[in-house]
Parts: structure tokens; C-alpha cells; sequence
């Protein structure tokens, strides 16, 4: 028999920290990470944030979209993941997750019972 359980998605938004050709992807904390997503599903053209005392920018307008420091200009590559996660380890476990960042959608996975 077959049953439904929920899955969950979660967003991350990262930002290319490097300054050479080999890119070097680091995620954002949580809390601005939602501020980028919920700019991003409302369509916002762009959002602003502090991070570790300086001011920044996101650009969503443009491809890839681009993380702006407001005191130099200096502009970095930013790209948004989705990892579905399915933790529970059998169907009468199902809502026993953790997920971080905070950003979920539910949606539904099939797992077969014999």
C-alpha cells in the first residue's frame, strides 16, 4: 500500500564570497534569509539588510542576482537553492523535523509500503 507523507523545502540564499575564478558559495543567516525570500516571492526589485555592521543591497533585477556593500559598491553574485528534505525515518514519524532556515513549503512524497 502507499502512503502520502509531507516533505518540506527549504530556501537557501547564498552569496559567492570569493574573489578569484573558483567561486566560494556561503549562506546567509537565517533571518536574512527570509528577508531575501520574502522579497523575492513579493517580486521586490531589490532589498536591503545590515550584516556584521555593514549595509548591503540585493539586486533581484539582475541575472544571477547580486549582493551590493553600500559603502564600496563592490557587487557579488548571489543564487537561490532548494533542498527538499524527507527526514522522517518511517510514516508514523512524519512531523518530526528540524529544518533551518525557516522558509517551508509542504508538498508530498510517496513512500511504498510493503
Amino acid at each position: 500500500k502507499q502512503i502520502l507523507v509531507p516533505t518540506k523545502q527549504v530556501v537557501i540564499w547564498e552569496c559567492n564570497t570569493s574573489d578569484t575564478t573558483v567561486k566560494k558559495w556561503r549562506a546567509y543567516p537565517p533571518e536574512i534569509n527570509t528577508k531575501i525570500e520574502n522579497a523575492h516571492i513579493a517580486k521586490e526589485e531589490s532589498v536591503t539588510f545590515v550584516m556584521n555592521g555593514a549595509d548591503y543591497t540585493v539586486d533581484l533585477t539582475s541575472s544571477p542576482p547580486e549582493q551590493i556593500r553600500t559603502a564600496t559598491k563592490k557587487r557579488r553574485e548571489m543564487r537561490r537553492k532548494i533542498k527538499t528534505t524527507s527526514q522522517a525515518k518511517s510514516p508514523q514519524e512524519q512531523n518530526d523535523w528540524t529544518v533551518e532556515p525557516d522558509i517551508i513549503s509542504s508538498g508530498t512524497q510517496r513512500w511504498i509500503i510493503p
